[in-house]
């Protein structure tokens, strides 16, 4: 199925793509220079999101998709009041209070609804745009590159901790896995590679929305079943091979220390400070704050080893949304991402979706997925696009399938005047 991209919003797809080759391939490849501690990349991403908001909002072009059309615009948009309104009280009490993180907030919020609702607009599935596939095939080799590069800088002594860069391989892996399988299993080596859990709870939604989505509803051809087959054997063999000695000092260790701990405390060590870093995070805040959130602006401290750190994040995007816009926001918005991947599953088994109906559903997931082990809700632009993207996406498909049942036409013009 051939899907093209309306006219009104060509430029702000436009726009999204090079978002997208800036975040999946440049980000990808300047993130080895975070691993051997000479440059921290995350300054591109302080100067890319905000202009790519700045250019989707003064570019030419259909500007309707700004104006509040459903709940979830509704409360992209209370939530940004709310956390100014809350943070500015907590100021005026003395609460702790930074205005860089303030802005940092607000900004996320508003920047938040903006690529919602331009998804949400989208007349046809931005992966069926003829550049998409070109940056899911720079994604993947990027990631190659970026892994390899980071391996060599190991084995040469320059890596204090082993880690490379993963999420930005959910674009590739999400695309491919409908219909080139074999590129979706060579994503799987620099998701392993990376020492990342994340990454890895990210390929396993992925996969479980795929099944889901096809088992039983696609019928499997013998001839190219048993060939496919033999070479995800193969590839399997062979990221075994490659991965296992490298894993048994990186991944594998964690994985097994998880698993063996028998207290907060040693779980604590095992997920690098993260329970440390949930419960400092809520530490200062009375119960009334702790539902309301601490509102734009608000920060804290926490021990991290010898380390006294400050920040308005938490490695788990529930508890940084809880953070900054309340308690009833999260629960509302994980709500509606989950309500939203079940309409879309649904209607995917339904309908049989081609690859670029079905790629925002994976990525989604994936996404949802991930974020429970970092904060990457706000980061990630493309996530909340598709979030609206896929609420278009099931109700255009749902509308079609039933438009074809048998007899609709005719209960659809029941009733109207016959010309003569």
């Amino acid at each position: 199925m051939t899907h093209r991209i309306g006219p009104g919003h060509a430029s702000h797809v436009a726009i999204m793509l090079g978002w997208l080759l800036a975040y999946n391939v440049v980000l990808q490849l300047a993130g080895v220079t975070r691993t051997i501690q000479i440059w921290d990349p995350v300054i591109l991403t302080q100067i890319l999101n905000p202009l790519t908001i700045l250019l989707l909002v003064l570019v030419p072009g259909d500007k309707s998709f700004l104006l509040p059309r459903g709940p979830m615009q509704a409360l992209l948009l209370a939530s940004v009041a709310f956390a100014a309104a809350v943070g500015l009280v907590g100021m005026l009490l003395g609460q702790a209070f930074s205005l860089r993180y303030a802005l940092s907030a607000l900004f996320n919020g508003a920047a938040a609804y903006v690529v919602y609702s331009l998804g949400r607009a989208l007349p046809s599935p931005i992966a069926g745009a003829p550049s998409f596939r070109l940056i899911a095939w720079a994604a993947l080799v990027a990631a190659f590159l970026s892994i390899t590069a980071v391996i060599a800088f190991d084995r040469l002594g320059l890596v204090q901790r082993f880690s490379a860069d993963a999420y930005n391989q959910l674009l590739p892996f999400a695309y491919f896995l409908p219909g080139t399988m074999l590129a979706a299993l060579a994503t799987l080596l620099p998701i392993i590679l990376s020492n990342k859990r994340g990454a890895i709870l990210m390929v396993i939604a992925v996969g479980a929305l795929f099944v889901a989505a096809r088992l039983g509803t696609t019928r499997i051809d013998p001839k190219r079943a048993i060939p496919l087959a033999l070479a995800a054997l193969a590839a399997g063999v062979v990221v075994l091979v490659v991965a296992a000695p490298h894993l048994q000092n990186t991944l594998w260790p964690r994985v097994v220390g998880f698993l063996e701990a028998s207290s907060l405390a040693e779980l604590d060590v095992v997920s690098g400070g993260r329970l440390a870093e949930l419960r400092a995070a809520f530490a200062d805040l009375s119960p009334i704050q702790f539902l309301l959130g601490g509102g734009a602006g608000y920060f804290y401290a926490w021990e991290y080893g010898t380390e006294v750190i400050l920040q308005h994040n938490v490695h788990f995007s529930p508890a940084t949304l809880a953070l900054r816009y309340g308690v009833p926001f999260a629960i509302l918005f994980y709500g509606f991402v989950g309500w939203v991947l079940l309409r879309g599953l649904i209607e995917a088994r339904l309908a049989r979706w081609d690859r670029a109906r079905l790629f925002p559903l994976l990525y989604v997931g994936g996404a949802a997925a991930y974020s429970l082990t970092a904060f990457s809700i706000h980061i990630d632009l493309f996530f909340l696009l598709c979030l609206g993207h896929l609420v278009t996406v099931t109700r255009r498909s749902t509308a079609e399938r039933r438009a074809r049942r048998p007899g609709s036409e005719t209960r659809e013009t029941a009733g109207e005047p016959q010309g003569g």
